[in-house]
């Protein structure tokens, strides 16, 4: 750059692969907590309560009703577990992808060699489903 040497930090496949599994884990513990946070919500979903205002000739009176919906209960709780599971499979299905994009897209190894000091030629090798692949590039 602007005629300076810089530096190149080569990222491995194992290091891709080391970040990719580091944030599973912090995906899995975030939705660990709001899987809990879910349930817990659903888990009081069912207990209601009501104010009603009372007007008698003899004045004015506040009443409170408490109570327990078991209907409303499981209907909570089962949105709940749907929702969990969703969003926990999604969070799988996500790093699978990303593991097997990794797989797919990232040269695994790079062998170069100099040759008469004009010319290095590079062999990359992908993952092994894919063939090798050779180049050169014209050195300065």
């Amino acid at each position: 750059m602007n005629g300076q040497l810089a530096g190149l930090k080569v990222i491995t496949y194992e290091e891709l692969v080391s970040e990719e599994r580091t944030r599973q884990v912090a995906a899995a513990v975030l939705d660990g907590l709001a899987a809990g946070a879910n349930a817990a919500a659903a888990s009081r979903a069912g207990y209601y309560s009501h104010n009603t205002t009372v007007y008698t000739p003899r004045g004015t009176y506040t009443a409170t009703t408490t109570g327990y919906s078991p209907a409303a209960a499981a209907i909570a709780q089962s949105n709940a577990t749907a929702q969990n599971e969703a969003m926990i499979g999604a969070t799988i299905e996500r790093g699978q992808q990303n593991l097997a994009m990794l797989e797919q897209a990232v040269m695994k190894t790079i062998r170069c060699s100099l040759e008469s000091g004009t010319a290095a030629n590079c062999i990359c090798n992908r993952s092994p489903a894919q063939a090798t692949a050779e180049s050169s590039i014209a050195l300065p």
